[in-house]
């Protein structure tokens, strides 16, 4: 890949969502002293601004003239989005500060630069959003088919440069997105095959430490990133950029918050890039995700957007309306009648959740099984509440079959009964 070569200039972090809109109010109502310049978040490397790339130097230094090495021994308490004044406030479960392994090292001579690959057209609005990236925990928000892969290809790569002894990892939900990544991401920026690996739960633990040891660039699942970090298998120490994929999903305490938390307790600092096309429905889980994963800044772009106007195909959509076949809506009904027979068994038992089976989610069957586990109706014995979580079981599986029938079709529906029907069979035997 060819690229194109620039200084990094410095910006200030920002942790509420309300602070990423103008005119909104921000999160603090207390003064308190501005947390020093430099990087936001993690161990990414600040630049002197207007730096030029060659120019002979003592090595990379802050606006604030504070050495970069410094910087970089700072950034784990900025990696949580504070300043190194309130480092009292960490809470206790993120603040193992002694514990810390020194920060991975830096090559000041590669942080005085940053590159960006011109193997492609260059669009404005992706490079604006790599140079943020670069400096700050970004989440970004573009539409499908706009590039998100290209920026954090081009982010992994330049702190691969900038750390030459530390770890890139890139996160997806499932295993199939995992494999398109890592050939997406190598062919954006030429990243050779030898230095990248994919990661699977498959993997014997001693394969994938020694995968570990020799790759910089680790594409898997958000779970098995985080067995690898509870196992030891993964040195946490090492990585300075975790890249998470479908970020819309870091709520709760879904894996990629596990990972982010886990990572934050073994490493002395390290960049977040988050990416998503639908961050969130409202301003809550939009905020949820940001804490979760740390986030300083937010990038959002759509066709419309001025930097974005001119850099697309113009696209022609017709909508299709496929109208159901006899055939399905006599299985659709099938399922559904067995479903409605199932819900009639769980009220007659005492535990009602809906009488329509097209309206009763899974979701809902899965949180009434926890709640009666947790605390079982009054004066129900014993042996009715373990025919009522039987009977949750049920129903859920055949939930299952009829919101795929719903999304992807009969064949996907008759499948999921078989599997379960085989696993049933198993079981009594």
């Amino acid at each position: 890949a060819g690229f194109e070569m620039e200084a990094l200039a410095e910006r200030q972090p920002a942790r509420d969502i309300r602070s990423f809109f103008p005119g909104a109010a921000t999160a603090s109502t207390t003064a308190r002293p501005p947390p020093p310049p430099g990087p936001a978040v993690g161990a990414g490397p600040s630049h002197q601004p207007r730096r030029q790339p060659h120019a002979a130097s003592s090595g990379p230094v802050r606006s604030d003239g504070q050495p970069l090495a410094a910087a970089v021994r700072a950034g784990r308490l900025e990696c949580l989005g504070i300043g190194t004044e309130d480092a009292a406030e960490i809470p206790a479960d993120d603040a193992d500060g002694a514990d810390l392994p020194p920060p991975v090292p830096v090559d000041e001579a590669a942080a005085a630069s940053w590159v960006y690959p011109t193997n492609m057209p260059v669009r404005p609005y992706q490079h604006s959003i790599t140079k943020t990236a670069l400096l700050h925990n970004t989440l970004v928000c573009l539409p499908t088919g706009m590039g998100k892969t290209l920026i954090a290809a081009a982010v992994m790569y330049n702190f691969s440069r900038w750390f030459p002894a530390g770890r890139c990892v890139f996160l997806a939900p499932t295993k199939p997105l995992v494999h398109q990544q890592v050939g997406a991401v190598r062919k954006s920026v030429g990243l050779p095959r030898e230095l990248c690996a994919e990661l699977t739960g498959q993997m014997a633990a001693e394969d994938r430490r020694r995968v570990w040891r020799f790759a910089r660039f680790l594409f898997l699942t958000a779970q098995t990133f985080v067995n690898d970090l509870k196992t030891g298998v993964c040195p946490g120490e090492d990585v300075v950029c975790l890249v998470v994929d479908e970020a819309h999903k870091a709520t709760s305490n879904h894996s990629y918050v596990q990972a982010a938390r886990l990572l934050g307790r073994r490493s002395a600092g390290f960049r977040v890039l988050a990416l998503s096309a639908t961050p969130g429905s409202n301003a809550e889980r939009m905020q949820e995700v940001v804490s979760n994963l740390r986030i300083s800044r937010i990038e959002a772009r759509d066709e419309q957007s001025v930097d974005v106007v001119g850099c697309l195909k113009s696209r022609q959509m017709d909508k299709v309306v496929v109208q159901p076949t006899a055939e399905y809506l006599a299985g659709r009904a099938a399922a559904l009648e067995a479903y409605r027979a199932l819900l009639r068994k769980l009220r007659e038992s005492g535990v009602g959740v809906g009488d329509d089976p097209a309206k009763v989610r899974r979701y809902s069957l899965l949180t009434k099984q926890k709640e009666l586990a947790a605390a079982p109706p009054a004066g129900m014995e014993q042996h009715h509440v373990y025919r009522a979580q039987a009977h949750l079981t049920v129903a859920m599986m055949v939930a299952q079959g009829v919101e795929l029938a719903s999304s992807h079709g009969c064949s996907s529906a008759i499948a999921h009964f078989r599997r379960d029907m085989e696993e049933w069979r198993l079981l009594r035997e």
